[in-house]
């Protein structure tokens, strides 16, 4: 009787705690490319597009000048 009134109280506790209201910022860093997810509250799951609009950025970085590059302008910048 005692369990079964310990799990209804921890029942009744759990649908008083509040609402979250945080974000979470996912990063898949490959060997070739990079996925990002933002995952907030009452939002879809996606994969957040680069300036480019895709899915996927490339794990590039390169340094031009005293300029730091991400992604495809890296890539770009060090196969030309």
């Amino acid at each position: 009787m005692s369990r079964n009134l310990l799990l209804g109280f921890l029942c009744l506790l759990t649908l008083n705690l509040p609402q979250v209201l945080a974000s979470l910022l996912a990063i898949d860093y490959g060997s070739e490319w990079i996925k990002a997810s933002l995952m907030e509250p009452g939002v879809p799951f996606d994969v957040l597009p680069d300036k480019d609009s895709k899915r996927k950025i490339r794990s590039s970085v390169a340094w031009r000048n005293d300029d730091r590059v991400f992604g495809s302008d890296a890539y770009d910048l060090v196969s030309h």
